[in-house]
């Protein structure tokens, strides 16, 4: 099969598969805090061009927000109009994308590393990320994860395209600027990509030529500086505390070995079973990134291409990721998307030269219908895995759905309503006066709860576990204390109560 075949045949299957589980489960993706932030700023990107979030407050602040997706989003919008499924789209066809990009990347990789067979290795390194049920989540949901990871393969692509190409200066500046605009791109979806300079920079150097790499680089610092410039730009707008400083504050190698993390502001405290160290290296290996069935083929790899400078790559990519991640102080499984793709080239070298070292012992072995049979089942687990993932979401999804309807049709115009978690529903949703306990302190509190018709929302049991020690906990022991809560409408999770 040739190589344009096997890119839009993947790209096919990923699309497939992804649109297939949003369909069977009506899963639009927009759920919780995150998703409805980024739909926000992309509305006011499309309305006046303005890197802003108008969802959680009034009057608007900005933030220093990552503005890679939204844009994306908001381009979308302007052509078709300002539609919530312009923002899943987005998501679901750059995931698919990134599969056939993958192909391309791992094939042009494993040539320049020498790696046989190449192609089939390509194309099963690339079906870990197609068939990922973790990836297919991200793919699914509005948030900037999938996109991020999209335009990370495309500027490493770019990168093998100027290693290998080293005579053609023509190609070198058009691929430099690629690199530039797609690393811009991938930096401003999400900062932390940044990190990714460093794998970059270690492939093209590994295989440096002064006269194309000048040319190039230069290319690449124009185009990307040129991209990038309007997100710099937004920093300084800035009118309001900028989400991450806490976080940053926050930054320690001993994070590594924490269960208890101090972020955000003093008062915020977070706790988690396990620490970073080992969270993060499990994760890594299972948990919906590389199934069981990838973290042997991945393991075999290494086995096999370890006196392979290809092994150094792999290591340096999944290493400042995974380092990056660990010292901050929390923990977020999908962050560690951007060092997927080093496992995938693992698990394709392994599981090819497993099938390379059947064929060789045993005669009547026939390749096809073991791939055949062995693709089905990762075919059929993958989705299982996904479906588990996307249903457990979409109930989340409804369930806010349903404190919407109520909120419209039993709170009076001119309500207050006080929530965690469903702050962003209330406000994309309705036109109810609506304030997030996460961001709202105790001297707001003793303003706004002068309104007569007043609420708040809370899922009481997620507010013990998960919020122990945050201001959120502070701001309901404030309301308790100082008025008497009477519950008003129950859902699965979440409690309305009115004081």
């Amino acid at each position: 099969m040739s190589g344009t075949k096997t890119f839009l045949l993947l790209i096919l299957l990923s699309l497939a598969v992804r649109v297939g589980i949003a369909v069977t489960y009506r899963f639009e993706g927009v759920y919780g805090q995150d998703p409805f932030m980024y739909i926000n700023i992309a509305e006011n990107l499309a309305a006046h061009g303005d890197n802003v979030e108008t969802s959680r407050t009034s009057p608007p602040v900005r933030r220093a927000s990552p503005m890679g997706y939204p844009l994306v989003v908001a381009g979308l919008y302007k052509i078709f109009g300002v539609h919530d499924i312009m923002a899943q789209s987005v998501s679901i066809v750059l995931g698919a994308l990134t599969a056939g990009l993958a192909f391309l990347f791992f094939n042009e990789l494993f040539a320049l590393y020498n790696i046989v067979p190449a192609k089939t290795s390509a194309l099963i390194a690339s079906l870990f990320i197609a068939l990922s049920p973790e990836h297919i989540r991200l793919s699914l949901v509005c948030l900037a994860d999938a996109t991020g990871l999209f335009f990370i393969v495309a500027s490493m692509l770019s990168a093998v395209k100027i290693a290998r190409r080293q005579s053609n200066m023509r190609m070198s500046i058009i691929q430099g600027a690629l690199l530039g605009v797609c690393f811009a791109f991938a930096v401003m979806s999400r900062f932390g990509n940044i990190i990714i300079a460093v794998p970059l920079l270690w492939l093209i150097f590994s295989f440096r030529r002064p006269r194309t790499l000048f040319s190039a680089g230069t290319a690449a610092i124009c185009a990307g500086a040129l991209c990038i410039t309007p997100q710099i730009i937004s920093f300084f707008h800035v009118t309001a505390e900028w989400h991450y400083e806490g976080y940053l504050k926050g930054v320690s190698v001993l994070n590594l070995f924490k269960t208890e993390f101090r972020n955000l502001n003093e008062n915020d405290v977070e706790f988690v079973k396990i620490p970073n160290v080992l969270y993060y290296a499990a994760l890594g290996f299972g948990g919906g990134f590389a199934t069981p069935a990838g973290a042997l083929a991945a393991v075999y790899g290494f086995l096999r291409i370890r006196k392979n400078k290809l092994i150094v790559f792999c290591a340096v990519w999944y290493a400042v990721v995974w380092l990056m991640i660990c010292i901050l102080p929390f923990q977020n499984g999908r962050f560690l998307m951007p060092a997927y793709p080093p496992i995938c080239i693992l698990a394709g070298i392994g599981a090819a030269a497993f099938f390379s070292y059947v064929r060789s012992r045993v005669k009547a072995f026939n390749p096809g219908i073991l791939f055949t049979m062995l693709f089905i089942l990762a075919l059929g687990a993958s989705i299982s895995l996904a479906e588990t993932r996307i249903k457990k979401l979409s109930d989340y999804e409804n369930e806010e759905r349903t404190l919407v309807k109520w909120a419209n049709d039993c709170a009076g115009k001119n309500a207050l309503l006080l929530s965690c978690n469903v702050g962003g529903a209330l406000s994309h949703f309705t036109e109810l006066n609506n304030y997030d306990l996460y961001w709202t302190d105790t001297t707001q509190l003793d303003t706004l709860v002068k309104t007569p018709e007043k609420y708040y929302i809370i899922d009481s049991a997620d507010i013990a576990q998960r919020w122990q020690g945050f201001r959120v906990n502070d701001n309901i022991a404030w309301i308790q204390r100082h008025f008497t809560p009477q519950p008003e409408f129950f859902s699965p999770h979440y409690t309305i109560f009115k004081f």
